[in-house]
């Protein structure tokens, strides 16, 4: 009788839960509605609400972004797997967008300086790397800069922190060591990937593998330089009330993202460290790289506020 009531008692424990996620589901799914709808009228504050129906493809994006797409970058993206220019480039919660508006000034030829990593004055879109193995799926890095002395690898995200109550796990090629560049970055990454639900770390734990590979192809290019991982993130900051599962998640998805930081760099450090390179991962938001980190000889003020207007209005500090 009691291990009966018992496993009536269980059973109605996982309906209760069971009803709770989807719950919680349906109301991240409003959440995102109601923050894209947000994002929309900032952009009619800005005049720049367009009618999608009647622009071609690339007309698309370049109503979502301060400064056209250049036709390198056309072909950038053509050449990557994301489809940014067919399905996602355009959205108002685009992270290519982001980042693409974030940049404009090195976009537009100019030098910019980042405190702490120098000067920069060329960029390369949708960097594709080797990941495993074969003939696998690259990993497509968002940006990427370089000068004399610092190599940055840059992943851009938007609403990804909390978009999703679980990560994709990854095939079971990656629990195959002979898919690996060799052992030593086998036994490193193993230790992190399909460890996290809320953050997104498998996405760079591929990314390091590629980088790690591309350091052992061509150690010409990065020995003597140090080897950054940026990942960009836009931070929901508001816990306004329709927004209040979204602001929940995010603070979940941080937390785990804050224990992966300071795991994941001990780890890699020491495993580039044996092949001659000084590798970091970094993670920073994007409100404070780009009023801390980012450093422009004269300051675009219409630029500044397309971009408080755009984006951090909902993300400021303070």
């Amino acid at each position: 009788m009691r291990i009966y009531v018992r496993i009536c008692f269980y059973n109605e424990l996982i309906l209760i839960l069971e009803r709770r996620f989807i719950m919680n589901l349906n109301e991240l799914n409003k959440e995102r509605l109601a923050l894209i709808e947000r994002l929309k009228k900032r952009m009619e504050f800005l005049n720049l609400k367009v009618d999608e129906n009647s622009l071609t493809e690339i007309e698309r994006v370049n109503a979502n972004l301060y400064y056209p797409l250049k036709e390198v970058e056309i072909e950038s993206f053509r050449k990557a797997d994301g489809n940014e220019l067919e399905t996602k480039a355009a959205k108002v919660n685009s992270s290519a967008a982001l980042l693409l508006n974030v940049f404009t000034p090195l976009r537009r030829g100019e030098k910019i300086t980042l405190q702490g990593f120098g000067e920069f004055n060329s960029y390369e879109l949708e960097k594709q790397l080797q990941v495993l193995n074969g003939n696998g799926k690259k990993a497509n890095i968002d940006m990427l800069l370089e000068n004399k002395k610092i190599i940055i690898y840059i992943e851009s995200k938007f609403t990804e922190l909390f978009y999703y109550r679980k990560k994709a796990p990854t095939s079971s090629t990656y629990q195959d060591m002979r898919k690996y560049p060799n052992k030593e970055i086998y036994q490193a990454a193993i230790q992190f990937i399909d460890k996290y639900q809320l953050y997104d770390a498998n996405q760079l734990i591929k990314h390091t593998i590629g980088i790690y590979r591309d350091c052992l192809n061509n150690p010409d290019r990065y020995i003597g330089k140090k080897v950054y991982l940026l990942n960009l993130n836009w931070e929901l900051i508001t816990s306004d009330k329709d927004l209040k599962e979204s602001y929940k998640l995010q603070l979940e998805a941080l937390q785990e993202g804050t224990d992966f930081i300071g795991r994941f760099n001990k780890v890699m450090k020491n495993c580039f460290k044996k092949i001659g390179i000084d590798f970091k991962f970094i993670y920073i938001n994007y409100y404070d790289f780009y009023t801390r980190i980012m450093r422009f000889k004269k300051t675009d003020h219409i630029l500044y506020n397309y971009l408080k207007q755009r984006y951090f209005l909902l993300q400021r500090r303070g």
